[in-house]
């Protein structure tokens, strides 16, 4: 058999998660994922496997879990009916069972202040926040947050898988930024944008994915190793940070811990986007300027 690995391999089973992650409220047949990804079920199953370590099931329900663990401390309350249904548990029961599995603990823990405190996920994470979800620290200035309308764009992107501890970020950078130059594109005509899958104090680290993209002007198309998506509208509390790392880390937890909880959104079912207002050289410049943009479904 072709080697999983292999970028037309990744390509295809990005088509597959992303179609789970955009409809994780509903129980999709194998048949359905194999058929985006123009595999047998037989073989999708496998090399599914091969590439992301776990099975379909099992990535499902942390995906749900995780996406639950979210809506529970992030953003106003909703009653734990909701947060299972949203997140396509069968019933309260089903997610409070699966929850406790995952975490020892009921579902209504997590809104205790410290659940995520001491987990092991941020004393690996070389980043560790130290924003909780009850108060912005004292001292420290609220940054300015816009809610903006943003439109539809078409991407072609490279997925990293283990961002935070790896190269592997740095290297889909390079690939991206430099087949964009020999398109012509550049921040006068093209985005730049981040798409972060996960939260690292909640997802494993060595499952975390970030997405390096580039918007497709009309005409252009990526080659055949990248794969490609549409970032929908919609509307995004939007934060611009210029900075180093530590900033950037600064407006994200501000954004997801501070201002989300008291605002009166919910947070949207997509990843965050980082645009950036200039291209960096590298995956880690010493300076950055972007916009951390949160998606928002509707208020309440």
């Amino acid at each position: 058999m072709t080697d999983p690995l292999d970028p037309d391999y990744r390509r295809r089973i990005n088509r597959a998660i992303d179609l789970v992650v955009e409809r994780l409220d509903e129980d999709l047949p194998l048949a359905r994922l194999a058929a985006v990804a123009h595999f047998s079920p037989f073989h999708f199953h496998r090399v599914f496997s091969a590439l992301m370590g776990e099975t379909v099931k099992t990535f499902t329900l942390r995906v749900r879990l995780e996406r639950a663990l979210v809506l529970l401390k992030a953003g106003p309350r909703r009653s734990l009916k909701e947060i299972a249904t949203a997140c396509g548990f069968g019933s309260p029961a089903v997610f409070s069972r699966a929850f406790r599995r995952a975490h020892g603990v009921a579902p209504s823990a997590a809104r205790q202040p410290g659940f995520l405190r001491g987990r092991k996920n941020r004393q690996a994470f070389p980043i560790a926040s130290r924003y909780h979800l009850e108060k912005f620290p004292a001292g420290e200035t609220p940054l300015p947050v816009t809610i903006e309308d943003l439109p539809a764009r078409p991407i072609a992107y490279l997925r990293a898988r283990d961002p935070y501890r790896t190269a592997a970020v740095a290297r889909a950078f390079a690939s991206v930024t430099a087949w964009a130059a020999a398109q012509g594109l550049g921040a006068q005509n093209a985005q730049l944008i981040g798409l972060a899958h996960d939260d690292p104090e909640v997802t494993p680290l060595a499952q975390c994915t970030y997405d390096v993209a580039v918007t497709l002007p009309r005409g252009v198309e990526p080659p055949g190793h990248f794969s490609r998506r549409t970032i929908p509208a919609g509307k995004f509390a939007v934060c611009r940070c210029i900075g180093d790392i530590q900033s950037v880390d600064r407006a994200w937890n501000f954004l997801y811990k501070a201002w989300l909880p008291r605002s009166r959104w919910q947070p949207a079912h997509f990843p965050a986007l980082e645009v950036f207002a200039t291209w960096p050289r590298e995956a880690a410049p010493a300076a950055w300027d972007l916009w951390c943009c949160v998606p928002l479904a509707r208020g309440i």
